[in-house]
């Protein structure tokens, strides 16, 4: 038979469960998030079934940042930010050119496949061209089933693991 203080003692675990709980799952929602890598796209930067923090705070987004993506199918991908709103970029000659100069984070890459940037593209207010790091093992931009990314659909910035301090 349970004492009064057992049940006292339950009452406050279940509590405590609760609102761990709770601020997990606030802080989750709203500052910051766990993923996964899936697959071999973001080589040799993050690897296959790497964790990573998506900080969801930061909504300033530059040239090579990589940030967690929420596809329209609902999929979540990790990729490299490299065409801004504004920016004019396509894929020529398996070099990647924003705004007629080689891209800073891909100039040493050849791209097997331009895709949708075989074409030129100009960015609008709010769009954004992402690519994976390992650009010729990559779905991202380039291919019609993620197309360009717009503000809304970018989850937050992943934290480089230099700057997790545990």
């Amino acid at each position: 038979m349970l004492t009064k203080q057992m049940k006292t003692n339950k009452k406050i675990l279940v509590l405590s469960v609760l609102i761990t709980v709770a601020v997990c799952a606030l802080l989750s929602a709203f500052v910051c998030q766990l993923a996964v890598i899936s697959g071999d796209s973001m080589k040799p930067t993050y690897h296959n079934f790497e964790f990573v923090l998506v900080n969801k705070t930061d909504k300033t987004y530059k040239s090579g940042d990589v940030v967690a993506v929420k596809l329209s199918n609902g999929r979540t991908i990790i990729k490299r930010i490299d065409g801004l709103p504004d920016d004019e970029l396509q894929i020529t000659d398996g070099r990647l050119y924003i705004n007629s100069e080689p891209s800073a984070s891909y100039k040493d890459v050849s791209f097997d496949y331009a895709g949708i940037a075989s074409e030129k593209i100009k960015l609008s207010d709010n769009e954004y061209f992402v690519i994976g790091d390992n650009v010729n093992q990559s779905r991202d931009s380039r291919y019609e089933d993620v197309g360009i990314i717009e503000y809304d659909s970018i989850i937050g910035k992943v934290i480089p693991q230099k700057e997790i301090k545990l």
